[in-house]
C-alpha cells in the first residue's frame, strides 16, 4: 500500500473510498457505474491477529485494501466535492472464510495454506463463529449495530466471507440479519439472498498457458485441439459419474476422469505477489511475474493442464458442494465451460461481473445424456470465441485477487446505481449487446 494510505489506516483504523468517478478510471469502461445515485463508501478493517491466518485471506485482504486505496485516490481527484456516503459496506478484520485449497488443493487438517503457526482449516473453522462475532460486537458492528448504538455516519452493512461449504453454516443472527452481506461461491438458490448475498469465487488453482492474452489480443490462439470435452476430477457425486459414459476411449475426443479420493494435484499452483514474502514458504509454488497476474503459467505441466489447455470444452459437474473449482480452472484456460450444477448460484452472476452468456454453457444434471448433441451446435468459430471471452473474464473477474476486489466493489456499488439510462453513456443492455457480439471487452 502507497504510505500516505497506510497513515490512513493508522490514524482512522479503516480505509473508505467512495466509488464515484469511475468513467475516468482507464480500467473501466463509462456507463451507468459512473452514475451513483446513492453514494456507497467502503471501509476495510486492518487484520487483527486472532491467531487463525489464511494465505487467502491474507492475501483478499490486501487486494481489498489496496483496491479501496486506489479508488480513494481516483474519487479525490474526479470527485472532491463528493456527498457524504448513504451506505458503508464494512469488510472486517478477522479471517471468516478459512480457505484451505489456495493456493493449493490440501486436506481439512493440513496447514500448508495457512502462515506459519496461524492454525489449520479444522481450527479455523472450529473458531470462526467465536472470533467473527467478538470482532463485529468489539467494533459495533451489524448485529451489534442496533443493540449498542454504534454507527458511521450512514446505513452499515458488513461483508462477511465463507469460502466453504453451505452458505447458511453461520450464526442465525449472521444469515437472517438485513445488514449483513455473506459472500462466497457455495449458494443455492435457497440459501441466497437476492440483492443481499454476493456469490463470490475461489481462485482458480491451475490454469493454463494465458498467451493469448500475453500480446494484447481478443482472441486466443483456437485450435486446432486435441478434444471436444474433458473432466478430471474427484468422484463425489453422481453426475460425475454420469459422465464417465460419455468418454469415447482411445480416440481422446471426451475425456472423463475420475479418482476415488482427494489428493494433492499434479501441477504447481500460483501463489500470487500477495504471498511472496517468509510467510509463504508454507507453499512450493514460486510468485509469478507481475505481467502474469492475470492468467498464469503453470511450473510444472500436469495431465489435467494438458486436457484443459487442449479441449474446446471442459465439463464442469457439481461435486460434494454445489461449487467447483473446475469452473474458474476451465475459464483461465481458456475453455469454454459446460456447467452442469443445478442449484449453484454462479459467483459474479449479477450487473456488475461476468458475462456468463458469452462464454458457458448450462446444462440440466439429469440431461447429462445429451452433451454430444450440445457440444454439436457449436462451430469452431463459436467456440474461439467463446474461449476468447473466457479469457477475458478470466482476466477482469476471475484470475486475480486484484480482479476479483475491482469486481466485488463493483457489484454492491450498483446495487445503489438507481441506473437511470437517459443519463448514462450506455444502457447496461447496450454493454451486454456489444459483449455478445465478438468485442467481449468484460469491463465492467
Amino acid at each position: 500500500m502507497q504510505a500516505a494510505a497506510v497513515v490512513a489506516l493508522a490514524l482512522a483504523s479503516c480505509l473508505a473510498f467512495f466509488p464515484g468517478g469511475q468513467a475516468q478510471d482507464p480500467d473501466l469502461e463509462p456507463g451507468c457505474s459512473a452514475q451513483r445515485s446513492s453514494p456507497v463508501s467502503f471501509k476495510v478493517w486492518p487484520a487483527e491477529d486472532d491467531g487463525v491466518l489464511s494465505l487467502h485471506w491474507r492475501a483478499l485482504h490486501r487486494a481489498l485494501s489496496r483496491e479501496a486505496s486506489r479508488l480513494t485516490r481516483l474519487t479525490r481527484l474526479t470527485r472532491p466535492t463528493a456527498a457524504a456516503a448513504a451506505v458503508t459496506y464494512h469488510i472486517i478484520g478477522v479471517d471468516s472464510g478459512c480457505e484451505q485449497n489456495w493456493p493449493r488443493y490440501a486436506h481439512y487438517e493440513d496447514d500448508a495454506n495457512f502462515v506459519r503457526g496461524k492454525g489449520d482449516a479444522r481450527t479455523c473453522r472450529s473458531t470462526r463463529h467465536e472470533r467473527l462475532l467478538r470482532f463485529l460486537k468489539n467494533h459495533r458492528l451489524p448485529p451489534y449495530l442496533d443493540a449498542d448504538g454504534g454507527g458511521f455516519g450512514s446505513r452499515d452493512v458488513v461483508v462477511i466471507f465463507d469460502m466453504f461449504g453451505v452458505m447458511s453454516d453461520q450464526p442465525p443472527e449472521i444469515t437472517r440479519h438485513p445488514d449483513v452481506v455473506l459472500a462466497g461461491p457455495s449458494f443455492s438458490p435457497a440459501t441466497y439472498r437476492q440483492g443481499k448475498d454476493l456469490a463470490f469465487p475461489p481462485m482458480p488453482i491451475i490454469v493454463g498457458s494465458g498467451d493469448a492474452l500475453e500480446d494484447g489480443s481478443d482472441d486466443p490462439s483456437c485450435g486446432p485441439w486435441r478434444h471436444t470435452a474433458v473432466f478430471k476430477g474427484t468422484d463425489t457425486a453422481e453426475v460425475r459419474r454420469r459422465l464417465q459414459g460419455l468418454d469415447t476411449g482411445a480416440d481422446g475426443r471426451i475425456v472423463v476422469k475420475l479418482k476415488p479420493f482427494k489428493d494433492d494435484v499434479e501441477a504447481v499452483a500460483f501463489v500470487d505477489e500477495y504471498s511472496d514474502d517468509a510467510d509463504a514458504a508454507n507453499t512450493a509454488a514460486p510468485a509469478a511475474p507481475a505481467a502474469a497476474a492475470a492468467v498464469v503459467v503453470p511450473e510444472v505441466a500436469s495431465e489435467y493442464v494438458q486436457l484443459l489447455t487442449n479441449t474446446k470444452f471442459a465439463f464442469v459437474p457439481r461435486g460434494d458442494n454445489p461449487y467447483s473449482f473446475r469452473l474458474f480452472e476451465a475459464i483461465c484456460a481458456g475453455a469454454v465451460p459446460i456447467v452442469l450444477a443445478d442449484d449453484w448460484v454462479l459467483p459474479f452472476s449479477e450487473p456488475g461481473g461476468a458475462n456468463y452468456s458469452s462464454f458457458l454453457i448450462r446444462v440440466p444434471e439429469a440431461e447429462w445424456a445429451s452433451l454430444p448433441g450440445v457440444l454439436a451446435q457449436y462451430d469452431d468459430a463459436s467456440v474461439c470465441r467463446m474461449q476468447a471471452a473466457a479469457l477475458k473474464a478470466c482476466d477482469h473477474h476471475f484470475g486475480a485477487l486484484e480482479s476479483q476486489a475491482r469486481t466485488l466493489f463493483e457489484i454492491l456499488s450498483r446495487r445503489h446505481d438507481g441506473h437511470d439510462a437517459a443519463a448514462c453513456s450506455k444502457t447496461d443492455k447496450e454493454e451486454a449487446d456489444e459483449k455478445e457480439e465478438g468485442g467481449m471487452s468484460i469491463k465492467n
